[in-house]
């Protein structure tokens, strides 16, 4: 798992002069989650023709700070509540955040669904570092999986996010999402409850043994070109490989490039296209 380090450190190291955006890569958080979706009207019509493009920006948005997220959200959850907010009324959409320790991620709930979308690695977050370099498995269930996803995931599980899913979200399907370390995150939650779907972005490898724990309908992992962190830790029949059916996207125009495929502002760039087909 060193090699996450290293490979973000690379990144770090060129960023200063990568004619393509490296910054995105590596700085999420300064680019604009939810292009081209304006309203609750707007967010309705990309649900139905382009569910995973909207659970990209759900995993982009996850790397925004509070108030950020907030005002990304309000403008098409049509919520009259601060966010985050809390509502007893079955009718109108609900915010929560999670934020603790090094663990961070949020959850919205309409009265027909619920997202829950978890943070991924901040190349600039010691801990984040920490958790994505972690070279021990721990068990969950039957199964292996990565000590630093699963740690990440304990600090929100019993004291966040089970609560809320049992409170606001029972008997609604809901969507887990997540970029990266938070993709990681969000297959570990999908062995702990019935989601609809799990669906991930830039998804290192998490554990094997995945498939006899899996409790959610589902698991799409989305690759983008070559994204050198789909590829860690090195496949392994006892220790890691990976879950879940593939959708590979490219840039149709450019073809696929390793220095720049994590960025999950690029994921969703290319999600967003009619033809995201990797160029031959």
């Amino acid at each position: 798992m060193r090699l996450i380090f290293l490979a973000f450190l690379l990144l770090a190291i060129i960023s200063c002069s990568a004619r393509r955006s490296v910054d995105a890569v590596i700085n999420p958080q300064k680019y604009p989650a939810f292009v081209d979706i304006c309203d609750s009207n707007c967010f309705n019509d990309a649900w139905v023709s382009n569910p995973i493009w909207v659970l990209s920006n759900f995993s982009h948005a996850a790397y925004y700070d509070k108030e950020k997220l907030c005002s990304a959200l309000v403008t098409f959850v049509d919520t009259l509540a601060s966010c985050p907010s809390v509502s007893n009324d079955d009718k109108a959409p609900l915010i929560r955040i999670y934020d603790e320790g090094s663990a961070q991620g949020f959850l919205v709930v309409w009265p027909d669904k619920a997202i829950l979308s978890f943070r991924g690695t901040e190349s600039k977050k010691l801990n984040d570092l920490l958790a994505d370099a972690s070279l021990y498995i721990s068990s969950e269930g039957t199964a292996k999986v990565h000590t630093g996803f699963k740690k990440e995931v304990d600090l929100l599980w019993d004291k966040h996010i089970l609560p809320d899913l049992k409170r606001y979200a029972k008997g609604k399907p809901v969507w887990v999402t997540g970029h990266s370390l938070g993709a990681g995150m969000a297959v570990i939650a999908g062995m702990r409850y019935p989601f609809e779907e799990v669906v991930t972005f830039g998804e290192p490898r998490v554990g094997y043994g995945i498939e006899g724990e899996f409790k959610a309908k589902g698991h799409t992992r989305v690759v983008n070109g070559n994204d050198p962190i789909t590829m860690i830790p090195p496949k392994t029949p006892s220790e890691y490989i990976h879950h879940g059916t593939l959708k590979r996207v490219c840039d149709s125009v450019a073809g696929a490039n390793a220095l720049y495929d994590h960025s999950i502002v690029d994921y969703s760039k290319f999600l967003n296209r009619e033809n995201n087909d990797c160029k031959k």
